[in-house]
């Protein structure tokens, strides 16, 4: 078969299998690892891959100390800059960036193989069964789970380059230089790729040398300076990732005794294996029972005695089956169960291993030659079902809602599944069922991100009370959780307890120095309790890692203003303008800016009441103005009654009486982006989208984060763009 034509059938196989992924929206970690990540922003952060403090800072959001990325691997981070550097944050160019990733890996595979195997039936088999297994849909769907596919090309270009080496009597250097590259590379993408001297060994001695006469120990001697040299590239990248980038995480592990590990182990080898062989039905979360289960033992350890006994048995009769057994056995030591993992089970952590599996199965095929007028139709049917499986299981990895939803129906034990299903539905708008989802969470697992986001639901409801104990409950858990600190600070603020508010904020801005919001809060605070000078320093810190914020923008105005320095807040409104030029905030404040440099100097310049001289900060809403205003708690208990009839009436389709009530908590509360959009919802079902898209505007106004009403806010302006006559302003 010429190149070209397998080369055309792998990549074909590829887009086949996994071309609908391109359309496919950011899901699983990729919004805190690549789309709100302020890092891949500007090249010139490129440098912190080599920072120890920085990378781990800035390779999450904020959550610096735990929920950031917690190992060294700066190669994928490279590729989300090269993303990046394509087309600012869009999900098409990370999606098709990571089919390419996957194609190319496919073709080196097969030039691996066949350079194994010298069988190209059995070759472009694996291959092309590698290429569409649908096991592959999580690594390939999930940018943040790229790591798994740049891992496996390196692993499997070193391999080559080295086989070659051997082949050609190890004249020529360049290709042990390849090696050695590609095997750094492969441990700089994941720490999996650091065991690949083993299965070097095995495929020299195995395979290379299955027919030579030379003693085993003459043939180690021939090869004994490459494993030196390669042992020397491991040592140094463990001295880089253990000691310069040690990331020590304060999760509290599980007390596992040793011989339930054992038990672990054996069952998860055996679950992989199943779900190669039979990969039914896959889920992003998978209930955990099965991992310490007896009855699954005795399957398993016949299986995995069977397994073995090839391996042992068989070993010079059938080099290349017990080379793919090892294959799969080793590349899954360290995701088998032996170590801790928060996900002990996931479908990327096969990617890898199972070229090994493939490639026996691949082997037992290519003998069937005798019988072709029956073995192609099983083929057939085999590739279609695979290919229709991995296009399936591409749509529920379409998007979050799909994802989640999907896992919590198949998985209705996991807690992993049920907290992202309830994060889904507080973005979507649907924050009661939140509530519900994350409590059943917390039954299965007491952590403290499930908290958090609790109290954030809490929160958007009213339900300050609850909310504080849920925040305090998720810092007992975490200290080091900024998040957490952060909205506390704000939820104390809200309260008029500015001192306590104070030492929340310095604390989160403590732990994770590149949280903007938690130093706007902190600079807003400040502002409150009239220490300008210390609060102009804190948002100018905050404005220098993000300069367009309006909000610390804003903040650092009112400093300036309260302080007497009207030249330095009109030059900083000048820069708002500049940012957002339809901000009628800005227009405001100017006049009142202006009006106050022609007051006598011993009279104090203060902005009109209605001038909101802090707006609202990135979390939910801003920290309350010293002007006089009705008591938190007194407001909290209106509103909570107007939306609870509102939404009653909602459901009742009694829309002008829920429109009436949804004004009423919007002038209590008018700075709560969930207000606003049920008030724009209520818009829509009485048919006025101009009105609608005004509050949608500025429900995303107020949180820019609000995923539900930017969506909602797309579908209005369409509406509007296809009606003809349709006035685009509001009253």
């Amino acid at each position: 078969m010429k190149k070209f034509s397998v080369y055309l059938v792998l990549v074909l196989a590829c887009f086949l299998a996994f071309g609908n992924t391109i359309v496919n929206d950011f899901v699983y970690d990729d919004a805190s690892v690549i789309k709100d990540n302020r890092f891949l922003k500007k090249s010139e952060n490129i440098y912190h891959l080599l920072s120890k403090q920085d990378y781990f800072a800035r390779s999450g959001v904020g959550k610096y100390k735990r929920y950031g990325e917690g190992s060294y691997r700066p190669i994928v981070t490279l590729s989300y800059f090269l993303d990046y550097a394509i087309s600012e944050n869009n999900p098409v160019v990370s999606h098709t960036m990571n089919l390419l990733y996957h194609t190319a890996t496919v073709i080196i595979i097969y030039h691996l193989l066949l350079l194994l195997s010298g069988n190209g039936i059995a070759s472009m088999l694996a291959s092309v069964f590698f290429a569409i297994h649908p096991t592959g849909s999580e690594a390939i769907n999930a940018i943040s789970f790229r790591e798994d596919i740049l891992c496996a090309f390196f692993v499997c270009t070193a391999l080559y380059c080295y086989l070659l080496f051997i082949e050609n009597r190890r004249k020529q250097n360049w290709l042990f230089l390849m090696t050695a590259v590609c095997y750094f590379l492969a441990c700089l993408s994941k720490e999996n790729g650091f065991i690949l001297p083993a299965i070097l060994f095995l495929a020299t001695h195995m395979i290379f040398y299955s027919e030579s006469k030379l003693p085993f120990f003459q043939q180690v001697k021939n090869t004994l300076p490459t494993y030196i040299i390669l042992s020397a590239v491991g040592l140094v990248y463990l001295l880089l990732r253990f000691g310069l980038f040690n990331y020590v995480s304060i999760e509290d592990e599980p007390d596992i005794p040793f011989f339930m590990r054992i038990i672990r182990f054996i069952n998860v080898l055996v679950y992989y294996l199943r779900l190669t062989l039979i990969p039914g039905q896959l889920t992003p979360a998978y209930n955990k029972n099965f991992l310490e289960s007896a009855r699954y033992l005795f399957i398993s350890v016949p299986v995995l005695t069977g397994l073995l006994s090839i391996l042992f048995f068989y070993r010079k009769k059938f080099p290349l089956v017990s080379f793919g057994i090892s294959w799969y056995l080793i590349f899954l030591l360290p995701v088998s169960g032996l170590m801790y993992l928060q996900h002990p089970v996931a479908e990327r952590y096969i990617y890898l291993p199972m070229i090994g599996i493939l490639l026996v199965i691949s082997l037992y095929i290519s003998t069937l030659t005798y019988r072709k007028k029956m073995l192609l139709p099983v083929l057939c049917i085999l590739i279609f079902f695979l290919i229709q499986k991995s296009l399936t299981q591409n749509i529920i990895w379409n998007n979050e809602f799909s994802l989640w939803e999907h896992a919590v129906k198949y998985a209705p034990k996991n807690y992993n599944a049920l907290a992202n299903y309830a994060v889904v539905l507080a973005d979507s708008g649907k924050t009661h069922d939140s509530i519900i989802y994350y409590q059943k969470a917390l039954k299965i697992e007491d952590r403290a991100q499930s908290h958090y986001n609790l109290a954030n639901s809490y929160n958007r409801l009213g339900m300050k009370d609850k909310a504080e104990v849920e925040y305090k409950r998720s810092i007992e858990l975490d200290p080091l959780y900024s998040e957490s600190h952060n909205n506390l600070g704000k939820l104390l603020a809200e309260q008029g307890k500015y001192e306590e508010a104070i030492v929340e904020l310095r604390t989160a801005c403590k732990l994770s120095p590149y949280n903007v919001k938690a130093y706007n809060n902190l600079g807003a605070c400040l502002n409150h309790l009239k220490q300008h000078d210390e609060a102009i320093k804190v948002l100018q810190y905050a404005l220098k890692l993000a300069p367009t914020y309006t909000s610390a923008l804003f903040n650092l105005t009112t400093a300036y203003f309260k302080k007497g320095d009207t030249r330095q807040a009109e030059k900083t409104l000048q820069r708002i303008m500049e940012i957002d030029p339809g901000n009628q905030n800005v227009e405001q404040y100017l006049q009142v800016i202006r009006s106050s440099m022609n007051q006598p100097a011993n009279q104090p310049p203060a902005p009109k009441p209605q001038v909101k001289t802090e707006p609202p900060s990135l979390t939910d809403k801003p920290i309350p103005t010293p002007h006089p205003i009705p008591p938190v708690n007194d407001q909290v208990k209106n509103v909570s009654a107007l939306i609870e009839q509102a939404d009653k009436l909602m459901n009742d389709k009694d829309y002008p009486q829920a429109l009436s009530l949804y004004r009423n908590a919007v002038q209590i509360d008018g700075m709560h982006e969930e207000i606003r959009y049920k008030l724009a919802e209520c818009y829509i079902k009485l048919g006025s989208f101009s009105l609608a898209r005004r509050e949608l505007l500025k429900a995303t106004a107020i949180n820019p984060e609000y995923e539900a009403a930017k969506k909602r806010l797309a579908e209005v302006e369409k509406i509007i763009r296809k009606v003809p006559g349709l006035p685009d302003t509001g009253e």
